[in-house]
């Protein structure tokens, strides 16, 4: 995604994909829509400050992490994951991120 550094949207849902990589140059990116995928992790988030969307519903997501940097986040979907499993460990997360 190196090709596109100004990409505001980004649409990647149903593709397989199974780790969330390669976004490190697209620092403009103000939505993101990996939802029906195999992703089990949440990283490689960190240089997306200026996000305000993820779907990341229907995946294979087992705890909510990475939020750190997401500052202005104010909507996350994570509908229908592995999330809750062990317990409230897999939720702290959500404590990064103010702005939700």
């Amino acid at each position: 995604m190196e090709l596109f550094p100004d990409l505001k949207c980004l649409y990647l849902e149903g593709n397989g994909i199974e780790k969330i990589s390669g976004l490190t140059t697209n620092t403009k990116l103000l939505s993101l829509f990996l939802h029906e995928n195999v992703i089990t992790k949440m990283e490689g988030l960190d240089f997306l400050t200026g996000l305000r969307t993820l779907n990341l519903s229907n995946c294979m997501i087992r705890k909510i992490e990475g939020l750190r940097n997401l500052v202005v986040l104010d909507s996350l979907y994570l509908k229908q994951n592995r999330i809750g499993r062990d317990g409230l460990d897999d939720v702290i997360g959500l404590l990064e991120c103010p702005s939700l």
